[in-house]
This record gives structure tokens, C-alpha cells and sequence, in this order.
């Protein structure tokens, strides 16, 4: 970009103070949403996900990042302007995105050190985002409330979520300790021809999905790090939890448990003999995740721990719920549009 463009594009965004991660609980609600809202980086499909369950989204999401994990745009299915909107490179640069004119950046708080960096040394306006915690997911929706200018619509989605969590949580929390199974979340990992298996840190959103839905983790002792850690199958063996939940973010997690069934060193897990090898659903993205659908992820792991329970979830039900209210997607576009993408062990 020539230097003179760069100052316009400069003076033009400065108008707006950078919204870090200490300010985005104080920053003031707007009359009007910010009228160009840019995502991008690692992880942008899980803001943009947040961001999409604000309709000011329609108008303000000016360009966003490149890929999913699964493939297909879940952005075209809940905004018929999306082909409209700019794609960027899947690490843009400070320049690819100033030149969107950006009010705003909206990024994940991991990359508060680079990228977003960068965009406040120019006096770029940046809202983190944490999305892994319910406190976290809480904070962060009303800062996006308030970016968009419309906080009632974010405490109607804190309300939402903060219902169907105490729904599970109460269910759970009448399980005895000694009734709780013995389970592992496992990510299915790959680079070039090596595999890995991973355990989340205790901290993670995936670590809590299993002990609200009445699970006893087994890798706790081994998740003291502040990524995903990598464990052998001998741990996994050791280990011999009753449940294995697989989560694979690139390859169908249904697509790994079959080759794992055809390996004979995985069949003599108890939780395989057992029919307990649960491969975790995804549509656009996987359920078990920092995005909106970690609470349908939760409802269909509560009734995957505890089925006989007659207060299991009616998953089917709870997934034309969420993007019901979530997205407001009608009965029929869930049905042509969301419904045939799920895979995994659904319902």
C-alpha cells in the first residue's frame, strides 16, 4: 500500500479508541453499530460465529477470514448478502485489513500480542474475544452487544445460554460422583503422515463440557500445559476410561472412529468393546468448541454419558432450538441446511 493511502486509511479509523481486553467490559454501548466490522486469523470462524448471532452483523461484517474446518461457508446459510462480504488471506496482514476500512477488528485475545499489536500501534480499534469460559462467553457477548449497538439482544443471548447450561448442570448435579463415567475427550491430530491423540488443558471449554455433562475426565493429571497436550496410546490404555469422546477438526470425527475400529490395539479398550466410542458432532464446525455451539455440544454429551436418565436432552429438538433463536434460521433451513451436514454420533 502506497504510504498516502495508508494515512487516509489511518485518520479514518482513529476516530475510535482501541477496545482491549481490559476495556471491552467498560466500553460505552453505541446508538449505531459500528458500520465496518473486519475478523480474520486463527480461530476468526469462532468470532465470526459470535458476531452472526447479532442481525447489525448483515450490515457491519465487511470481511472476515478464509477456510473452516469442515468445509462449506456457514455465513452463506445465515446472511443471504455474504458473497458481498471481502475474504481474507488466512494470516492477513495489517495492510490486507486496513484496507477494508475497518471501525473495528474483532479477534480472538490470543492474538492480542501480534496481530492485534500491530492494528493498535496504528491506533486501529480492536475488541478481543475469549468465548472459553461461560463467564468469558457472558463478558464477550455484551462487549459485542455494545459494539453492535444492541445490548438487549446480548443479554437475550446470555439468558438463552445461561438457561440451558443450569438445565444440564442441575441434571448432573444430582449424579453421584461414583455414578460419574470414567471419560477421555482425545483430539484427533495430523501433520503431513504423522498422527497425534490430544487431551485439552484443565482450564479449556472441552475439560468443563464433560464435567457439567456428569463425566469424570481422566487426563487432568496430564493437561497442566496451555494447549492441547499429546498423549500415547499407552496412556490412553492406561488410562481405560468407560467413554472416549474423538473430536477431529479437519478429517469427520465419524471418519477417524472407523479406521480406529478397524485397529486391533483399539478394540480392546473397554470403551470400545463397549460401543462407547463417541465420535463428537460437528456441521460447520465441530460442537465441543469456544463457538456458539458448544451448548448443543453439551445437551448431546449429557445424553451420551447419561441416556438412561429421563431428563437427557431431546437433542433433535435442542439443535432446531439453538439456530432457531441463535440465528433465527427457519424450521426449513435447518432442516435443508444444517441437519444433512451433522456428522458424528448424532443424535
Amino acid at each position: 500500500m502506497k504510504n498516502s493511502a495508508l494515512v487516509v486509511l489511518l485518520i479514518a479509523s482513529a476516530a475510535l479508541p482501541a477496545l482491549t481486553e481490559a476495556s471491552r467490559e467498560t466500553a460505552p454501548a453505541r446508538k449505531q453499530p459500528a458500520c465496518r466490522i473486519v475478523t480474520g486469523g486463527k480461530a476468526h470462524s469462532l468470532v465470526l460465529d459470535a458476531l452472526y448471532m447479532f442481525p447489525e452483523a448483515y450490515d457491519c461484517v465487511v470481511a472476515f477470514g478464509s477456510g473452516s474446518q469442515a468445509g462449506g461457508s456457514f455465513v452463506s446459510v445465515v446472511d443471504p448478502g455474504a458473497a458481498r462480504r471481502a475474504v481474507l488471506a488466512p494470516e492477513p496482514g495489517v495492510e490486507e485489513i486496513l484496507s477494508h476500512r475497518p471501525d473495528c477488528v474483532v479477534l480472538k485475545s490470543y492474538l492480542a500480542g501480534g496481530l492485534g499489536r500491530r492494528l493498535e500501534e496504528l491506533d486501529v480499534p480492536v475488541l478481543y474475544v475469549d468465548l472459553e469460559s461461560p463467564e468469558s462467553f457472558q463478558r464477550d457477548i455484551l462487549a459485542l452487544g455494545r459494539l453492535m449497538g444492541n445490548p438487549d439482544r446480548a443479554r437475550e443471548l446470555n439468558a438463552y445460554f445461561a438457561e440451558n447450561l443450569r438445565q444440564v448442570r442441575e441434571m448432573s448435579g444430582a449424579i453421584p460422583a461414583s455414578q460419574r463415567p470414567a471419560t477421555l475427550l482425545i483430539y484427533y491430530g495430523t501433520r503431513g503422515s504423522t498422527v497425534s491423540f490430544n487431551v485439552p488443558p484443565k482450564q479449556w471449554l472441552q475439560t468443563s463440557l464433560v464435567q457439567w455433562a456428569g463425566g469424570n475426565p481422566v487426563w487432568l493429571e496430564a493437561a497442566a500445559g496451555s494447549g492441547w497436550q499429546q498423549v500415547g496410546f499407552e496412556q490412553i490404555a492406561a488410562w481405560n476410561p468407560a467413554i472416549i469422546l474423538l473430536v477431529s477438526y479437519h478429517t469427520p470425527a465419524d471418519e477417524v472412529k472407523k479406521r480406529l475400529l478397524g485397529d486391533p490395539k483399539w478394540l480392546e479398550l473397554e470403551a470400545v468393546r463397549q460401543g462407547r466410542l463417541f465420535a463428537f458432532p460437528a456441521d460447520y464446525l465441530s460442537w465441543d468448541q469456544p463457538d456458539p455451539r458448544w451448548i448443543i455440544g453439551l445437551h448431546w454429551l449429557a445424553g451420551k454419558l447419561h441416556p438412561q436418565r429421563s431428563d437427557s436432552p431431546d437433542i433433535e429438538g435442542k439443535v432446531e432450538e439453538f439456530y432457531g433463536f441463535v440465528y433465527g434460521l427457519s424450521r426449513q433451513q435447518i432442516r435443508q441446511s444444517i441437519i444433512p451436514r451433522i456428522r458424528g454420533d448424532y443424535p
